[in-house]
This record gives structure tokens, sequence and C-alpha cells, in this order.
């Protein structure tokens, strides 16, 4: 009982101290459509560490298989490229479902493929989110989630039971983990992955934040941020936040975008392509791409001297123009605005948006421009990972005042350390600590009381005898006689001394009762406790 009373307290005191969930860059750039910042995880029992990318809209941990990687020794090193891979059989706490009994595309939306004649692979754009794709490539489950352990060697945060989907086929390449949330009405699955984590972790708010970090800065590159609960301050320039409130439906961050400028130095002055409104783009970084515009993406071909490859849906520059275009340091300026009016110019440079496809987009790698037509059947335009490098979002689905998104520039430095600040929307997280704190008090006074009761009870089954009368040496101690005789009875002119009185009792039956009631309250008493049980009870025969 102690012991259970005992983890009770750790663990309500764990909640009371919650912090913000920060997850650890792995440290790798990973991924066929360019450089990514990968996050660790660790899943099963034993734990298997992978890597993942976040994604806004999806709810489940997408993981990568053992058989998703091919057995030709030329893909020898596929699971590594992929962020490690997940053997469900390895795991203890893997728990298989039917996958017949659950909707994959609520979880995680795989590619369309199609068949590349040149070597029979399925290849798919980068980036792409399109609903009808090979979703019987899957096998999902349940199984426990952790973080990686902290500076004390324990996991920082852990889930018991955690929707896992694993993945047996190419797509998507790298795992991903679901920051969709029952609040923002994207999830119906109770297998969200932000919502588990945060329950588990009593964060104070429904929140997330993000910068996707880059590598192609070469003096202060820097990794991912990700935050469950706040963000971290280090990370952005707060005086440039854009703070919007989010949109109703199923795509709540969506941000309005205003006439996009290229700057060009080569060019006599920057060239700004006018459109007649702004346009809703939404922020989602399951995608590499910034899908704009027809108008838009025209004018980009035009400025950039772009050629759009109609086989893997994406642009591609030549190598010539592409080295004026890095000289030069070329950017493209694009306008944010937030509630009230403010507005934001966020400059992208052009190496931000040049990317590298990879297999099995491609058969050999290929520079791509990141900038992609939206498809004329589908108005949503969007703001991916690309954008991601040079802006950090923060999403609060839960503030009193309504949910919102706030889009800052990012800021990259060098060792700089993390400012991790907690977002708390409502009372209801600090009056919740409190009520835990008031069960941890309750649970320590009974820890007491359960203290006391056992001594007490011990002390009924052991009393105390009252201490016998000093003894006294009888004779001439400096004559040597009579060392060894003595005396306990009281000096002649004290009292008579009565025998102690039981403890429980004056009759030999009202102790051996006591005993019995004893006995029956402890736990199975060892060996040695019984032979001395049975001692007592020889002595008192």
């Amino acid at each position: 009982m102690l012991s259970s009373l005992a983890f009770g307290v750790l663990t309500l005191s764990s909640a009371i101290n919650a912090e913000p969930v920060v997850f650890e860059p792995t440290g790798q750039w990973q991924g066929n459509d360019g450089p990514w910042s990968t996050f660790n995880v660790q899943v099963g029992e034993p734990a298997q560490t992978i890597a993942v990318l976040p994604v806004p809209y999806r709810n489940a941990l997408v993981v990568v298989g053992p058989e998703a990687c091919p057995t030709d020794p030329q893909f020898a090193s596929c699971g590594q490229d992929r962020g490690g891979t997940y053997n469900r059989t390895a795991s203890s706490t893997w728990q298989n479902v039917d996958s017949m009994k659950w909707d994959p595309t609520e979880s995680v939306v795989l590619p369309p493929t199609r068949k590349n004649s040149a070597n029979g692979n399925n290849m798919v754009q980068p980036g792409s989110t399109a609903p009808n794709g090979p979703v019987s490539m899957h096998k999902f489950g349940y199984d426990q989630i952790k973080g990686l352990p902290g500076k004390n060697g324990t996991a920082s945060w852990q889930v018991p039971n955690q929707g896992i989907l694993s993945l047996t086929g190419m797509y998507p390449f790298i795992g991903m983990m679901g920051l969709g949330t029952k609040f923002s009405g994207t999830s119906k699955n109770p297998t969200s992955f932000f919502d588990n984590v945060r329950i588990a972790n009593n964060l104070k708010s429904v929140s997330w934040s993000y910068t996707a970090g880059s590598n192609r800065r070469r003096s202060d590159q820097a990794p991912g941020s990700l935050v469950f609960g706040g963000h971290d301050a280090s990370r952005f320039h707060p005086n440039t936040a854009i703070k919007c409130a989010m949109h109703a439906g199923q795509r709540p961050l969506g941000i309005e975008v205003g006439d996009i400028t290229v700057n060009d130095p080569l060019q006599p002055g920057p060239q700004t392509i006018q459109l007649s409104s702004r346009f809703i783009a939404d922020i989602d970084f399951t995608t590499p791409f910034i899908t704009l515009p027809e108008q838009v993406t025209s004018g980009l071909e035009r400025m950039l001297d772009l050629t759009w490859d109609a086989a893997n849906s994406f642009y591609r520059v030549n190598e010539t123009r592409h080295r004026e275009l890095l000289d030069s340091k070329t950017n493209i300026t694009l306008p944010i605005f937030g509630d009230g009016g403010k507005k934001y110019e966020f400059r992208i440079q052009y190496k931000h948006l040049v990317l590298e496809a990879k297999f099995p987009t491609v058969n050999t790698p290929t520079k791509f421009f990141a900038v992609q037509r939206a498809p004329q059947t589908q108005a949503i335009f969007t703001l991916g990972r690309a954008f991601l490098q040079v802006a950090h979002v923060t999403a609060v689905f839960d503030d009193p005042a309504g949910p919102y998104i706030s889009v800052a520039k990012a800021k990259y430095k060098k060792n700089v350390p993390r400012q991790i600040v907690e977002i708390v929307t409502t009372k209801e997280p600090t009056s919740h600590a409190g009520m835990i704190a008031g069960i941890v008090i309750a649970i320590l006074v009974l820890l007491a009381i359960a203290g006391y009761l056992i001594f007490a009870k011990k002390m009924r089954r052991f009393p105390f005898r009252a201490a016998p009368a000093p003894k006294r040496r009888i004779g001439n101690e400096e004559d040597g006689k009579n060392f060894s005789s003595f005396s306990t009875s009281a000096p002649s002119h004290s009292a008579p001394r009565s025998p102690p009185r039981p403890v429980l009792g004056n009759s030999r039956q009202s102790q051996r009762s006591a005993e019995s009631v004893y006995y029956e309250a402890m736990e199975p008493a060892s060996k040695h406790s019984l032979d001395h049980k049975h001692s007592l009870q020889d002595m008192k025969r």
C-alpha cells in the first residue's frame, strides 16, 4: 500500500511540474524531397528510436516498417535514409489492428503512384498528399511511445497506447508525427499523437510551435524546433510576428498572402506580380512546396527562367541560371497579412527554394524549384516546409479569445540556449494543479497515518517491558569478593514493585488474540518472522 501511495505522489507531483514538451532534433538532414531536420521518437518495448517529421493535419504516428525497404544490396542504406525502421515483431507492446476496421486516410494520406517505364518503380511527385494513394501498404496497431531520456536517464514523456501506422511501402519516404487535434475539428479517430502527448504531460494549452530549420546557411545553420504546449523564444523575432484567427473547417491554418515580388540584382529593380486580390494560403508542412495561383507561378517562370516538368510535376532550373541566381542572392518577398491589417514581408532566399529530389521520386538526384502550380480543380494554396525554413509558426487551439496562429521570422544563431516559454490559455490548468496539490497533501497525510498504524501494531505485537532495576554488586569489590553475586531486588528501603501489566489485557487469551490480529493484517511473513512467532509462543508455554 505504501509503495502505491508513493507512486501516486510521484505521478501527481510530476503533473504539477509539467512543462512544455520539447522534441529533440536528430541532428540529421533527411528526405527524398529536400534536406529536412527530423525529430526522434522512441517506439515500442524495448524502445526503437525512429526519426520522423511533423505534419499538421494528421493524427497517428507514421513509421517505416522493415518490409518498406527493398532487399537489394544497392538499397542497403534505405532504413537509415528513411529515419530508421520500426520492427513491430520485436516490440512486446505492439497490438495489431485489422486495417479494414480503421480508415488510414484519417491519419495519413498516401500519395498516388505512377509507373516509371525506365525501371518499373512506383514513382510519385515529392510532397504529394492526394487522397487516392496505395492505402493498403501499411500495418496499423497500437504501441507505447516516449521521448528520449533526459539528464536523469528517464523518458521525458510517455504514452502507453498510441495509434501507429507502420508503412510497408515507399511512400511517404520519412515517417510522420501527426499534430492534428480534436480541438481543430480535424481528428476523428481517438489516436491523435499530439493530443495523447499533450494529455500525458498535463500541458496547460492545446498548442504547438514549429520551424523547419535550414542547413543552407553556411555560418549559422540550425536544426528544426518543435514544442508542444509552448514555443522556443530563441528561434524567432517577436517583433515580426503576425497573428491571425484560425479559419473554420478542415484546414484552419490559413493566412492571407499579397503581391509577390522577385528581387533579382541582375535586373533593373524589383519585379512585382500584381494580383487582383489577396489569397489564403494554408500552412501545411506535410509538403515541401509553396503552392501558388497560376498567375504567380507563370510570373516566376518568366523571371527566373524556370521549366515545368510535367512528368514529375515540379519546376526545373538549368545549371547556368541556377548558378547566377545563387551568386546574385536573388530572393522572393512574400507579404503576410494578419489581424488588424498588420503586415510582414518574408524574404525567402533563392537557395532555400532549390531542393533536390532523390529516389524513389526520381531515378537520379534532380534539382527542383519548391514553388508549385496549384491544380486548377483544387484551389488550395499552401506554404510548405520550404517556407518554414525562414518562418516560425505557433498554433493555439484553445485560447479563450479564439484559436489563432502566429507566424514570425525564424531566427538562426549558433550556440544559443533554448528559451522555452509555456503557453497558458485558461485558468483551468492552474485550478487543476491546485487540486492535484491538495491530493498530494492528502496522500502525504495518509502515508503518515498508515505509518503510525503499522508502528502501533508492531508495538502491540512486541510491547515494551518494564526495565529491570539496576544490578547491584554484593560485597567489597576492592577485596575481590562476591564478584559473581548479583541481586535484582530493589533496595530494602524501597516499596515492593508490582509485576508489569500485560499491554493488551490481563489474560493469556487476550494477548494471543492480539497476536493473531497482527499477523492477519500483515503481508505473508517470511520464514524468519514465522520462526520468531513460534519461539515467542514456546516461551509463553
